[in-house]
């Protein structure tokens, strides 16, 4: 049995799509749980398990998600954790057995390039029995350097932190194929599962951050060569520039989502 933990957070948009995904590359039997915060509740018969508590902290949901899970399966049931905007694109069953036969846990490799270092759960995958004997956490905490030489944490920090403690190797999932530009959003990893990015909030990410942390310094440059009018100046160039980076993201987002639904095997194609 493959249990499935995922969030989708007030929005259904990506429910339907995420089913039929699995439904189609999942041969085996699935059972699906879900954090569904302001969702409506004729979505909930597609999940055998669905909380609405008010929490906000993605990694705690799935650690909620993850001890319900743990206490109702078989040691050597296989859990993945899901993003709600993540779902596979080409057959499951087999790239798990073969996976999980090699390493104790899988898990996508997400801001590489920026040197994140982690396991995401867009898409991660282990046994019950490996889960439950590390303890995992997904909560944040752990730090790193990043390529930029910055330390930073994220959302399975404290499970990075676990796996090098007890020197056990773990699969990264690569990505394999963008659909865009942006070094994080629209990507294909491993060839097996697509993950939308920023399906459920605004759409910015470190790497755009990063832009708008050069500005900020080109603008405190500007300010103390222009002094007095520097600060007018600032503020409008500050607002225009942030908006070019950050508004197409939105518009980015909500065209690839139409192409997904309007042809629900949109990846068949490749």
């Amino acid at each position: 049995m493959i249990h499935i933990a995922t969030v989708h957070w007030q929005t259904n948009a990506w429910i339907e799509i995420q089913v039929t995904y699995l439904k189609k590359h999942l041969a085996q039997p699935f059972r699906l749980y879900g954090f569904l915060n302001n969702v409506e509740s004729e979505f909930e018969k597609e999940f055998y398990y669905v909380s609405k508590e008010n929490i906000e902290s993605h990694a705690i949901k799935l650690n909620l998600l993850a001890d319900f899970i743990c206490q109702n399966s078989d040691k050597e049931d296989i859990i993945v954790f899901l993003d709600g905007d993540a779902f596979p694109i080409s057959s499951l069953d087999n790239y798990l057995n073969i996976k999980l036969n090699e390493y104790p846990l899988i898990a996508i490799l997400i801001k590489i390039e920026l040197g994140d270092q982690q396991p995401h759960p867009s898409f991660c995958a282990t046994t019950i029995g490996f889960w439950k004997e590390i303890k995992g956490d997904w909560k944040m905490g752990n730090l790193w350097k990043d390529n930029r030489k910055e330390r930073v944490t994220d959302v399975g920090g404290n499970l990075l932190f676990i796996l090098r403690q007890n020197n056990i190797e773990w699969f990264p999932m690569l990505r394999t194929r963008s659909l865009s530009t942006h070094p994080v959003f629209y990507g294909v990893y491993d060839r097996v599962v697509y993950h939308h990015g920023a399906g459920f909030r605004k759409g910015n990410e470190r790497s755009d951050l990063s832009q708008m942390n050069l500005i900020n310094k080109l603008c405190r440059s500007l300010s103390l060569f222009l002094k007095s009018i520097a600060g007018f100046l600032e503020i409008r160039w500050r607002a225009h520039v942030t908006q070019k980076i950050l508004e197409p993201r939105k518009t980015e987002s909500d065209d690839m989502l139409a192409k997904i639904k309007k042809n629900k095997w949109f990846f068949d194609q490749d």
